[in-house]
């Protein structure tokens, strides 16, 4: 064997048994005579036949926005001729938050038969930071499928770019203890901690970034009168108004719109009457429809707000025997906008009823705890409860709770409190067993003194059930073999 063919095969041993670290930056073509002595991978003499062939990393991105799905854009320089920019000069694709990456695979492989390795890195920066502060995350895995599971799940939640860097393998023979790597793309990398190499070696990647932004999208929500900002409390109750049965009021609700200029429906159902078709949310005869007019004049059932607009309606709806909540939302369909960006607002409720008392007392209906057999579990069932009316004087109630165990009843309480209006306070009662155990927990809250105007709402029942948790199995060990290190890391 000749001296310079052992010295060919000595390096290509040294060149990919190391790890390899790479600079952030890619390294222009008006930049390479700054790194003298630097060997080129994209040079090197890797393969045992004369017309060997190195495989073509290659892939494009699309953006799924909803249900739509944006063009293809490719990823940079699948060739390897052409100028190499020291700058990021990558094929951009343009996304919102909220929106999802695809990947789609287009390496061709060289003179194997099929690709074996893909080396994926990605690097977010966000939006106004330098990206030189930001790290690359590498993986070199098996397939496609192993690189569309961690770009397609990158998380677009906040203003910034990706860029996403591929490099391929293919099972082409080489010389020994070389692998025929993708020598093609925009992005030339340098390592320098190859200690076989000193002076660094040149790698090449194909990559093209995923520029997001905020997007522009409208967000509406109801408010009650004296009140600009929506709030989670908003969903059990916003206000309360009272009348005689059967007497009729008016008060007013506003709808805001915080995002940009869109149109929205904003109605109000009764509790309870959702799917009716004539006084559901799809319904003609709903108690309070939001009417404007559109922009040739005539009426709608479309409200359109500009960004921080509002507008205010007049709602007059029948007062009940005893207290109903009135639910108000916009975009009821959830499609009306259909890029509205937060749907959790868009509801409140208003509380409308007699002038007198009702409380009310929740919990949940079936609770479950697992435990290994003999073992002794506990659960702590949480009742809540609170007034529904809107008389403006504290209430003084009795709160007691029972427990039965198996049908058998074991324990059991009661405490007196003052309820203020629009005030939820809470009991914890709590029951330990084992499994197969089965307990039932009620709880029921009374005014002392006042007259309840509805007593369907007073008790409230939780079943708990004990089930028992089979020990864990261990399968038997078995010998694997250990991943790859990654092959090119383009972090300092």
């Amino acid at each position: 064997m000749s001296k310079k063919l052992l010295t060919v095969l000595l390096m290509a041993v040294f060149i990919f048994t190391i790890p390899i670290f790479a600079y952030a930056d890619g390294i222009g073509d008006d930049q390479t005579s700054n790194y003298p002595g630097v060997e080129d991978y994209r040079y090197m003499n890797i393969g045992i036949d004369p017309d060997h062939q190195r495989p073509k990393a290659d892939f494009s991105l699309q953006i799924k926005s909803g249900d739509k799905i944006s063009e293809e854009v490719p990823s940079g320089k699948i060739d390897d001729e052409g100028y190499i920019s020291s700058s990021p000069d990558s094929p951009v694709i343009q996304a919102k938050v909220g929106d999802k990456i695809i990947i789609n695979d287009r390496s061709k492989v060289g003179s194997g038969s099929k690709i074996t390795q893909y080396d994926i890195q990605y690097r977010f920066t966000p939006e106004g930071k330098n990206r030189e502060d930001y790290v690359i995350h590498p993986a070199i895995v098996g397939s496609f499928d192993s690189v569309k599971n961690i770009i397609e799940n990158l998380p677009l939640t906040e203003p910034g770019t990706y860029e996403i860097y591929l490099a391929v393998a293919d099972n082409a023979q080489c010389l020994p203890g070389a692998t025929n790597w993708s020598a093609n793309g925009n992005v030339r990398s340098i390592n320098m901690n190859n200690p076989n190499f000193p002076d660094g070696m040149f790698w090449y990647f194909t990559c093209a970034a995923v520029e997001v932004t905020e997007g522009k999208k409208p967000d509406f929500y109801p408010t009650p009168e004296g009140s600009s900002e929506w709030q989670e409390s908003y969903l059990e109750c916003a206000a309360t108004y009272v009348g005689e049965p059967g007497e009729q009021i008016t008060f007013p609700v506003n709808l805001y719109n915080i995002g940009s200029k869109g149109s929205t429906d904003f109605r109000a159902v009764w509790e309870g009457q959702g799917n009716d078709p004539s006084a559901g949310w799809k319904g003609s005869n709903a108690p309070f429809i939001a009417t404007g007019t559109s922009e040739d004049g005539k009426e709608t059932n479309l409200i359109t707000l500009g960004k921080e607009e509002f507008e205010t309606f007049e709602v007059t709806v029948t007062v009940p025997d005893q207290f109903r909540k009135l639910y108000f939302k916009a975009n009821t369909d959830g499609k009306t906008p259909a890029n509205e960006q937060v749907l959790d607002n868009n509801t409140m409720v208003i509380l409308i009823g007699p002038d007198g008392i009702d409380l009310e007392i929740n919990s949940p209906p079936v609770m479950q705890k697992g435990a290994l057999k003999g073992q002794q579990v506990s659960v702590d069932v949480l009742f809540t409860y609170f007034r529904i009316d809107g008389k403006e004087v504290p209430v003084e109630a009795e709160v007691t709770w029972d427990v039965t165990k198996n049908g058998t009843p074991i324990d059991g309480g009661s405490k007196t409190v003052t309820l203020p209006l629009r005030t939820l306070d809470k009991q914890v009662v709590t029951v330990t067993g084992q499994p197969y155990d089965t307990f039932i927990v009620t709880g029921e809250i009374m005014p002392t003194t006042e007259k309840d105007l509805n007593l369907s709402n007073n008790k409230s029942v939780t079943k708990v059930y004990i089930t028992e948790i089979f020990p864990h199995k261990d399968p038997p060990a078995t010998k694997e073999n250990p991943s790859p290190g990654t092959r090119v890391n383009l972090r300092d």
